[in-house]
């Protein structure tokens, strides 16, 4: 039920499916963070400190995340294993860290368990693009998986108790697509980083139902259309492993208006979150366990159907405590 990608690891577009000259506004495209964000992009890019490469060229890694996620409830333990090739062979910070990789991926909760592949592809230090394909199968439990037909269907946490207690959650399967575009920069210790991911699933889904709650995103899911999650983050790094900043959280999920109610508005989304975290960094062992990071995430809700005053009160804050580690399994 959670897949919170933590530490290191607008404005408008084109709609999709909307009329020729027709622009759908993403609010997280006006916020300062993005901004500030270019900024630093364009400093690192011009660092001229010189950094030679100490990466094998060619590498077997894997990384491992577990997180427990509060208001909503949610525990998983994420693992990415495979081949990682490094780019470019240059002392420049710009090109630093340049790979390919092919990994097998594998999630895993108590209500349901996903497994496929992803290509991560990082051509600047700067910028990371990765892109999976996901297999989810839902094993009928913890009152998971519950599907509506309509955006407008109450599923708060007392509801979708209710809905447990009636057994109207079921186990089923499907297919996610999600694309994830990192940009990231450091400069001195301040660092920015900032996250944007679009997700498109196909559940079966019994019925005429359309849409299912899920608990990463904290709301429901639209059947075989888009939804947006961006996570901008600004740190300053201490040299002692300590790591402090702030987290801004958004998501949108697009419903085709023959979905809801005549004059009806999106009730669901855009939904916003913003805190502070923090992040541990303990001392690496050696090449096999490397980079293992404690993480917290304290954040209040500014905008959420049921999370503001509606059911939960808005001083409850959602929060997030991860442990992650990686390493190399073999290199050359």
């Amino acid at each position: 039920m959670l897949r919170s990608k933590t530490m290191i690891e607008g404005n408008q577009i084109q709609g999709a499916g909307k009329p020729r000259g027709t622009l759908v506004r993403i609010p997280f495209l006006r916020t300062p963070l993005v901004w500030v964000l270019v900024f630093f992009v364009l400093q690192s890019a011009g660092l001229a400190e010189a950094s030679a490469p100490t990466e094998s060229r060619h590498r077997i890694v894997y990384r491992s995340l577990t997180a427990f996620q509060f208001n909503p409830l949610g525990l998983q333990t994420d693992v990415d294993f495979g081949y990682r090739y490094r780019l470019y062979d240059s002392h420049k910070p710009i090109l630093s860290r340049s790979h390919l990789a092919f990994m097998a991926v594998g999630k895993l909760n108590p209500a349901y368990g996903r497994i496929g592949a992803a290509v991560v592809i990082q051509p600047l230090a700067v910028l990371k693009l990765r892109f999976d394909y996901l297999y989810r199968g839902y094993f009928g439990t913890m009152g998971m998986l519950q599907s509506y037909d309509s955006p407008m269907a109450e599923h708060s946490d007392q509801a979708r108790g209710q809905g447990k207690d009636l057994n109207i959650n079921y186990a089923t399967s499907g297919h996610e697509l999600k694309t994830e575009v990192i940009l990231q920069a450091k400069y001195g210790p301040i660092a920015i980083l900032n996250q944007l991911q679009l997700f498109y699933v196909k559940m079966n889904l019994k019925g005429s139902d359309r849409l299912f709650y899920d608990a990463y995103l904290d709301t429901l899911l639209p059947n075989e259309q888009p939804v947006i999650a961006n996570n901008a983050h600004l740190f300053y790094i201490t040299n002692f492993g300590l790591t402090v900043g702030v987290r801004y959280s958004l998501v949108h999920a697009f419903y085709p208006k023959s979905w809801q109610s005549s004059g009806a508005s999106n009730v669901n989304t855009p939904s916003h979150r913003i805190g502070p975290m923090a992040a541990y960094t303990f001392r690496s062992r050696n090449q096999e366990f490397q980079k293992p990071t404690l993480v917290v995430i304290v954040n209040w809700w500014l905008r959420n159907r049921y999370r503001t005053g509606q059911e939960t009160h808005q001083a409850i804050p959602y929060g997030v405590l991860a442990f992650q580690f990686e390493g190399d399994v073999w290199g050359k």
